[in-house]
């Protein structure tokens, strides 16, 4: 039987066969399912795959590296004779590292969502699109019109956000985030209802020329992440809510019905770029 080792970022939560177990991840739920069943499929082909705890690197016949492309490099096999493979799933605001084309060229191939990358070199780079197990998150609404109207217009569930703009290269869209929240904080603050499992306000401390401000005492810079947080958050944050918890708690939200949802979005002469990206 062939061997595959599927070489992931060093950490418990994935280490050994928790991947494949789909245990939570920092009280997160796991969206790794894709891998459990890239196990099973593997095995009917008679290629054994498993992490680097049980098939080592350098003893595989076929090596796929989940993202971590500065820690496998430790890992890179000195002569090419077997099969390496990258698959991309985080973004480079995550990890710039794993983005960089001289890298890659360690790799046969990369599966990215990047399309731009694929059409680079569609030999080298395949499209992937992120699975989602819909029987593990899908919301039903049966509500009713008046049930739904009832229902407050939207919420936002964010484990991070950022208040700067991003550098256009990196693809962010996590000042979309903290923008949504702005618009609302300040126009209307009873139709959204933000929630973080990070504290907002440490988000606040890294705006342009906080770096300065630390050099001269933290005590500014704490000072004016208050006064943005105040000023832009304050109104919609409303707290914490556990990660397993999330898809039955949007139910209370006007999720679905996404006639209703236009219906008063232009009642109300609401952005809709706004509204939909919450």
């Amino acid at each position: 039987m062939k061997t595959c080792c599927f070489f992931v970022r060093h950490d418990l939560a994935n280490l050994g066969a928790a991947i494949f177990e789909q245990t939570e991840l920092y009280g997160m739920k796991s969206d790794m399912y894709m891998y459990t069943y890239l196990q099973q499929f593997l095995k009917v082909k008679g290629i054994e795959f498993n992490t680097q705890t049980f098939i080592a690197p350098a003893s595989a016949d076929i090596i796929i590296c989940l993202n971590e492309t500065s820690y496998f490099e430790s890992y890179l096999p000195s002569e090419k004779n077997k099969r390496i493979v990258l698959i991309l799933t985080e973004p480079p605001v995550y990890n710039q590292m794993d983005w960089s084309l001289e890298r890659h060229k360690n790799f046969d191939y990369v599966f990215t969502y990047d399309t731009d990358l694929v059409k680079s070199n569609p030999e080298k780079y395949v499209k992937i699109v992120f699975p989602i197990d819909f029987n593990m998150t899908r919301i039903a609404d049966g509500s009713s019109k008046l049930d739904f109207e009832n229902k407050k217009l939207a919420c936002q569930v964010a484990g991070t956000f950022s208040i700067t703009l991003p550098k256009p290269h990196l693809k962010s869209l996590l000042f979309e985030r903290y923008r949504v929240i702005k618009w609302y904080n300040s126009n209307a603050a009873d139709k959204l209802d933000f929630f973080s499992r990070s504290n907002p306000l440490d988000k606040c401390q890294y705006f342009v020329g906080a770096s300065i401000f630390n050099k001269i005492s933290k005590g500014i810079t704490q000072w004016i992440a208050k006064m943005i947080y105040n000023k832009h958050i304050a109104k919609v944050y409303k707290g914490a809510i556990p990660a397993q918890d999330k898809v039955a708690f949007m139910n209370g939200y006007k999720k679905g019905r996404r006639k209703f949802v236009l219906e008063e979005i232009e009642n109300q002469k609401l952005p809709k770029g706004d509204v939909l990206a919450a």
